[in-house]
């Protein structure tokens, strides 16, 4: 099974989060990550993966424009 981490960053943070989800989701058997930020996701990638893990920074109480456009 494939889990999708998608993630915004502007700063770096929410993608060293990604990452370290990432190891911890492949540390399951059987299971996969692709982590892909807001900017390189495809339609494939959501029609591919079992899971979606979703991270972005919060501004004024609200995901980043670009996640949330997703």
């Amino acid at each position: 099974m494939q889990v999708l981490a998608l993630y915004y960053s502007r700063g770096g943070n929410t993608h060293k989060l990604a990452e370290a989800i990432g190891q911890g989701v492949e540390s399951v058997e059987g299971v996969s990550c692709m982590i892909r930020s807001a900017e390189d996701m495809r339609k494939e990638d959501f029609v591919d993966s079992g899971g979606i893990i979703a991270g972005s920074p919060a501004y004024f109480g609200v995901m980043a424009a670009k996640l949330k456009k997703i």
